[in-house]
């Protein structure tokens, strides 16, 4: 019986052993891609329906910013749509605050916007 019960407990720890170290590694590698793949056609299509189905309007720069671990400038705007104000960001180091640009964004969620010369 003692016998017995030695290998059952041994198949079980083999078992969760097996499960740790080979299972949950693949899933997390499975997992990860598919993150990345997700991310990568999603900002692909997005910029997509821009380009062909984005409304162009302007909007005007509220700040510029160096960031990041390159010092990149980052330039703020803002833009209204039906009374209701929206803002975004690019890093173009050209444009000054106060400055008139051109944005395009999405019909039914102006919340995705993009710099209308990033996506010409």
């Amino acid at each position: 019986m003692k016998q017995n019960n030695r290998n059952v407990l041994k198949r079980k720890q083999l078992i969760i052993n097996w499960f740790c170290h080979k299972t949950i590694p693949k899933l997390l590698a499975i997992i990860l891609w598919g993150w990345l793949i997700y991310k990568l056609f999603s900002v692909t299509f997005e910029e997509y329906s821009l380009k062909k189905h984005g409304i162009v309007t302007n909007a005007v720069i509220t700040d510029t910013r160096a960031g990041g671990s390159k010092g990149q400038i980052k330039c703020y705007y803002i833009f209204t749509v039906n009374g209701n104000e929206y803002s975004g960001n690019n890093s173009d180091a050209d444009y000054k605050i106060g400055d008139t640009i051109r944005i395009v964004y999405k019909k039914d969620n102006p919340e995705v916007n993009r710099d209308y010369k990033s996506i010409k």
